[in-house]
């Protein structure tokens, strides 16, 4: 599988360590020479989200989604790749078989399916998104959705917007519980305190084989240590 990895120099340290994690987790799993990991630069000061943090006048050009797009562009249509960011913990060696497995799977089922991730509804905000690092695979409908992407909003929450609505029967968007998202905790109030101690996730989610929003580091510690 194709693995992306964005970083910029605010997240440089979080990255690297990640990039080292994967690379280690590719060398023991079983299909080496299938992962390829390439990582992406975004700039001084990265993706901006601004339904986050704010709109700030030096930051760099890009959205997540307009940079997703923007190498999704330059993909082979159908091609699938995951989008892994610095916050993210593979929770065991195998994580890209697994993650590579079940959507080839999915897809036999849904042949539109273009997002395969952790499907997180917000109680509080009353909107649908998908979880930023997921599978994302180069349909025509994903191109569209993506170049729909503007400064208003994360990425991820316009994704769910366009491509995630109950009408559509789920075609385009498969849930999967290997992939899985800390900070989702406005939709499971019972998962709060990971906020507080992200190594609880380890228990909570007992089945994920990837974990997005370890923001400190600690989870990826917990699990690889020095590696």
């Amino acid at each position: 599988m194709l693995v992306l990895m964005p970083y910029c120099d605010a997240d440089r340290q979080l990255a690297d360590r990640l990039y080292s994690v994967t690379k280690t987790a590719c060398e023991l799993g079983d299909r080496r020479q299938r992962h390829k990991l390439v990582r992406v630069y975004c700039g001084p000061d990265g993706i901006v989200e601004p339904f986050h943090f704010g709109v700030r006048p030096n930051a760099g050009p890009y959205t997540c989604g307009q940079m997703v797009c923007g190498i999704a562009d330059w993909l082979p249509v159908g091609c699938p790749f995951l989008w892994l960011e610095p916050d993210c913990c593979p929770t065991r060696a195998t994580f890209l078989d697994e993650i590579e497995d079940l959507f080839d799977l999915r897809v036999q089922d849904q042949p539109e399916l273009c997002l395969f991730g952790h499907d997180k509804r917000d109680m509080v905000l009353s909107f649908r998104f998908v979880n930023g690092a997921c599978v994302y695979r180069t349909t025509p409908t994903l191109l569209a959705a993506l170049r729909e992407i503007t400064y208003a909003k994360p990425h991820d929450q316009q994704l769910g917007e366009l491509l995630m609505a109950d009408d559509q029967g789920g075609a385009f968007h498969r849930d999967t519980n290997l992939i899985r998202c800390i900070w989702g905790w406005q939709s499971e109030p019972y998962l709060e305190d990971l906020r507080y101690d992200v190594t609880k996730a380890l228990h909570a989610f007992p089945n994920a084989a990837l974990i997005h929003g370890d923001k400190s580091g600690a989870l990826l510690r917990a699990v690889w240590g020095d590696a």
